[in-house]
């Protein structure tokens, strides 16, 4: 089974590798948006910016680790929609459902081909920063990557609440209710670009929901860019814990959550479509 599930796995993701390629053109101009973005980056945020008014750092290194967060987790939330739409509008979830493949199966290949994209712009801020000579280097580590993986196991299970959406809230036009509101909160909410204990007190509360907000303030507080043992997060204030353990407990509890509701969606999702019979029309 384990062998059948990993042979799956790769053939897939070699397919999106090879349909992310095969247009040379879109592909190139594809890697020189990444670079221009990452340079634009550096330019928008002033080459270091001014110390943020109750942080260690500097603007830029609080700003950085909010579009570093951000381009993995919200990756992982829209990719699971993607893939299943591609599917869907080729027409092959029928042949898949045949061949007695777990459709669940065949959104994680489009989301790790996603990372993947994640970790080369990733790369590209760091030579970026190498070339200016702006030490956040020290951001790269295994910590860091450690602290982006529960996040996004949390945001998978966002991401496969958004796939159900495709049956669940015919979500079939390109367009996807939970993804929009889940990258309009955490680009608001979550703390990525603004200091979320400034936002108002309702905003806060809805941040709470969103793993971003504890991978950030992780993130932020294990490279030095704010005070380690401060309380920032309304839950600091109200949990008996120091705000990494109370962070740490808060993301895990949201992995669970968010990937069980996910899994369950998909399930209801994919089995009303078949009663209905509309795995692969439009009715």
């Amino acid at each position: 089974m384990k062998n059948k599930f990993l042979n799956q796995f790769m053939a897939l993701l070699i397919r999106e590798l090879k349909l992310k390629t095969v247009f040379k053109a879109y592909f190139t101009l594809s890697i020189i948006d990444s670079v221009l973005n990452a340079l634009l980056i550096f330019l928008l945020i002033g080459l270091g910016g001014k110390s943020t008014e109750g942080y260690v750092s500097s603007y830029f290194e609080f700003i950085l680790t909010g579009i570093i967060v951000q381009k993995f987790l919200n990756t992982c939330i829209s990719s699971p929609y993607h893939a299943i739409y591609s599917y869907y509008m080729k027409g092959l979830i029928d042949i898949i459902y045949l061949e007695s493949t777990n459709v669940i199966i065949l959104l994680l290949p489009r989301a790790f081909l996603g990372l993947i994209m994640g970790f080369f712009d990733l790369f590209l801020i760091f030579s970026i920063a190498l070339l200016f000579n702006i030490e956040i280097l020290y951001m790269l580590s295994s910590l860091l990557l450690l602290l982006l993986f529960f996040g996004i196991i949390a945001c998978m299970g966002i991401g496969l609440m958004a796939a159900s959406m495709l049956y669940l809230a015919d979500a079939r036009t390109g367009s996807n209710p939970v993804i929009w509101i889940f990258n309009l909160f955490s680009t608001i909410i979550s703390g990525a670009y603004y200091p979320l204990e400034k936002l108002p007190f309702s905003i806060q509360i809805l941040g709470l929901i969103l793993p971003h907000t504890y991978v950030l303030d992780l993130v932020r507080r294990f490279s030095g860019i704010i005070d380690f043992a401060k309380p920032y997060l309304l839950i600091h204030f109200h949990v008996i814990l120091s705000p990494v353990l109370c962070d740490f407990l808060f993301l895990a509890l949201l992995c669970v959550a968010y990937i069980f509701l996910g899994i369950i969606l998909m399930k209801i999702s994919l089995s009303r479509a078949r009663q209905e019979g509309r795995i692969s029309r439009w009715i």
